[in-house]
């Protein structure tokens, strides 16, 4: 094995291009092969030493259950994500999406009708202070109000303005996820979520990874083009026979036929370059094998290509093909954990697509005003007034104010029974004025009594004149 990856490492040096001179490239040749030698029997004697005290893992687990190992997901389906949660829609599985939609649009006009009431609550609340403004006198209250006043009605006008707002955000969130539906972009994370299946069926001695992000160490030139300073891989299998790079195509024939897309084999060769230099870098020389997985149309391999095409059916029947044992269980989790560092953190979605209309909006003006109009509705004063008014009257009862905002027919109705009680009252007193007691006769008044006895009752009277 030692013998074998020495010999790679020498096939891999290029350094007659490099080197005019003959007697320079032996010599650069020989300090190369000393430290590939160095590099390859240092990590033989690392491995060894881990393997001989090392317990049963997770790569062992994984090998008696028959399951490999699936890190990540898919780059695609993250875009895809990505771009809804933009837009406060939030979805997990692509199966959530018809359901989704079919809520949102039962779901609009309540919403638009709930968020109506509102507004007209807040317009209430402006309308009020409005009114509180101008009750205000003086002149230079009124010169200052005022300003106030059409500040205020600036504010309704914005209320008005946030409901017609809200009612396109509620209209553009359904069109977005109708056109999510229909879009490429979904076929093509469909297309990777089901590589993704189909590569869980590989035994427990595989690793996957998905939307591998690597970056070049030099800037090197691939075939004479553009030069390579990153890649993304779609996935990136790590098994003992080595390492393979899939990229995953979903196309109709028609957008095959027509070319405008960047060419699929280019593609995938430029990713596995740079994920070869990386490793041969690290490792010593990996061997890294490129495959295009096609869950549509492709247009026709360009000569010489030295990338497999296959279906997803075929695809772990293509893995599995390769039966050399180049990399161990020590070696394949040593990649795996260098890999591991180009994945992306995963993406926290929230479950929930039921928000407030002020944070939809993400206005602060409405947030704010909603809130001093539900503090208005719960008793507390619509609005204050920006002087202090000293009041001039006693403040009027409740019995005054529940009379004040009574149905007309049920404030009649009081109005004649507080008369007839009244009647009834001033009567009593002229009876008890106009029949004295039996036996007693009433004297007038003389001329010389004080003014104050004249107002007096009879009774209350007699009895002063007596004392």
């Amino acid at each position: 094995m030692l013998l074998w990856q020495l010999i790679k490492s020498a096939l891999g040096l290029n350094l007659l291009a490099r080197y005019a001179s003959p007697k320079s490239a032996l010599t650069r040749f020989g300090l190369e092969m000393g430290k590939e030698l160095f590099r390859v029997g240092l990590r033989k004697w690392e491995n060894g030493g881990r393997s001989s005290g090392a317990q049963p893992g997770a790569a062992e687990a994984r090998a008696v259950s028959g399951k490999a190992l699936i890190l990540g997901e898919s780059g695609a389906w993250r875009t895809f994500m990505e771009k809804l949660a933009a837009r406060n829609i939030y979805v997990v599985r692509p199966e959530e999406l018809q359901p989704l939609l079919q809520n949102m649009r039962a779901a609009c006009k309540p919403a638009i009708d709930r968020f109506h009431s509102q507004v007209a609550a807040c317009v209430r609340y402006k309308n009020a202070r409005i009114a509180l403004l101008r009750a205000e006198p003086g002149i230079f209250s009124a010169l200052i109000n005022w300003f106030l006043i059409l500040k205020t009605k600036y504010d309704i006008s914005r209320l008005f303005a946030l409901e017609q707002r809200y009612a396109a955000v509620l209209a553009g969130d359904m069109a977005e996820v109708e056109a999510a539906l229909q879009s490429p972009e979904l076929a093509g994370a469909l297309a990777e979520l089901e590589v993704i299946e189909k590569l869980k069926e590989l035994p427990g001695d595989c690793i996957v990874l998905n939307d591998v992000r690597l970056k070049a160490r030099k800037i090197r030139k691939f075939n004479g083009g553009a030069a390579l300073v990153s890649a993304q891989l779609d996935h990136l299998v790590i098994t003992p026979a080595g390492v393979f790079v899939l990229e995953t195509k979903r196309w109709s024939r028609k957008f095959a036929q027509e070319g405008v897309y960047h060419d699929p084999f280019d593609q995938v060769q430029r990713a596995g370059n740079v994920c070869f230099n990386l490793l041969k870098a690290e490792f010593g020389g990996v061997m890294v094998r490129n495959v295009i997985v096609c869950a549509g149309s492709l247009p026709t391999p360009p000569e010489e290509s030295f990338t497999k095409v296959t279906n997803i059916a075929g695809l772990n029947g293509y893995i599995l093909w390769f039966k050399e044992k180049a990399l161990d269980p020590i070696a394949i989790r040593d990649i795996r954990e260098y890999l591991r560092a180009g994945m992306p953190p995963p993406l926290a979605v929230a479950h929930s697509t039921e928000l407030a209309p002020a944070e939809r909006l993400n206005s602060a003006f409405l947030r704010e005003t909603l809130q001093h109009a539900e503090r208005a509705g719960c008793g507390e004063a619509a609005g204050k007034s920006r002087a202090v008014l000293i009041p001039t009257e006693p403040p009027p009862l409740k019995a005054h104010e529940d009379v004040k905002y009574m149905p007309p027919a049920m404030r009649k109705a009081l109005e004649e029974k507080e008369k007839e009680k009244r009647q009834a009252l001033l009567s009593k007193k002229s009876g008890e004025t106009a029949a004295p007691e039996v036996g007693k006769t009433q004297e007038p008044l003389s001329t010389n009594a004080p003014k104050d006895l004249t107002y007096m009752p009879p009774s209350m009277r007699a009895e002063f004149e007596e004392k």
